[in-house]
């Protein structure tokens, strides 16, 4: 049976405001189709989003909205499993459609990242595992990093690859993917952590509506590592809800102007989410 991998890139911190939508199509082990399209989010593009994928307001001027575009593409699709590297896309997907009042997909969905963590734990188990890396491991080509279409073949290349060493149907991982690593009737050696934040490394900013050490203490039953301070090794920030609207540089906080800083520079590789997404990524499990 085949299926679909996802990608999707965001105007800002909310996981919503997806501009670009990518996928391939996986037949018989093989990607026998892909692309992508530009998405009108209608609302605001943060410069630091901006700078990671290079897609401007005017660029998706004219394009359709996600609920103009998403009812199609999941009529095209049926009922295969869809699967993106991480759970942020799936996020992304449920909180858009949330804001564009459509119902969630009813597919099954696998994240790639779970499934080479288990295929090749001794490789992929504590950290590294982000596509680029995974790409890199597992010598999968990944052209245009950060552009939908891009991203989304390689990482169906990569799922195609753990699949095969695995001798796993996709209909078979979704389940495999979803148990535990500490369940030793399945994993030997399982990582410390096991969850759809495994590997990140995270610090929150702005105003929460959670106390900072809750916060800290749901990241890390996610699987993250928090950190105090935004620094090279930061993967994820977490600004407030009332942070994503756009705002002058002066007003956002030190951490998020040294994470634009960071990236900007293309010293490192930080998403920026806001606290309802950080949120909903729970939900994923």
């Amino acid at each position: 049976m085949g299926y679909v991998v996802i990608d999707v890139e965001t105007a800002n911190a909310d996981q919503s405001s997806i501009c670009e939508l990518g996928w391939a199509l996986v037949s018989d082990g093989a990607i026998v189709g892909a692309g992508a399209t530009l998405l009108n989010p209608q609302c605001h593009f943060d410069c630091m989003n901006v700078s990671i994928h290079g897609i401007r307001p005017e660029d998706v001027r004219g394009a359709p909205t996600f609920r103009e575009f998403w009812p199609q593409f999941v009529s095209a699709i049926g009922e295969s499993v869809i699967a993106s590297h991480g759970a942020f896309d799936r996020t992304a997907i449920y909180q858009a459609a949330t804001r564009w009042e459509l119902p969630q997909p009813p597919n099954p969905w696998l994240d790639v990242a779970r499934v080479i963590r288990r295929v090749w734990p001794d490789v992929f188990a504590a950290r590294g595992y982000n596509l680029a890396n995974a790409c890199s491991v597992l010598e999968v080509v990944l052209d245009q990093h950060h552009r939908a279409e891009a991203d989304a073949v390689a990482a169906a290349g990569v799922l195609i690859k753990a699949l095969d060493a695995a001798g796993w149907t996709v209909d078979e991982a979704v389940p495999r993917s979803m148990v535990r690593m500490n369940d030793k009737r399945f994993y030997a050696g399982p990582p410390e952590k096991d969850g759809p934040l495994s590997g990140e490394v995270i610090v929150f900013t702005g105003s929460l509506s959670m106390p900072r050490r809750e916060a800290a203490s749901n990241a890390r039953a996610l699987g993250a590592e928090v950190a105090q301070g935004v620094t090279k090794l930061t993967t994820l920030l977490v600004v407030g809800d009332g942070d994503v609207v756009e705002r002058d540089a002066c007003l956002k906080t030190a951490k998020h102007r040294k994470a634009e800083s960071l990236v900007m520079s293309g010293a490192a590789n930080i998403r920026l989410i806001c606290e309802r997404d950080f949120r909903a990524l729970a939900d994923v499990e």
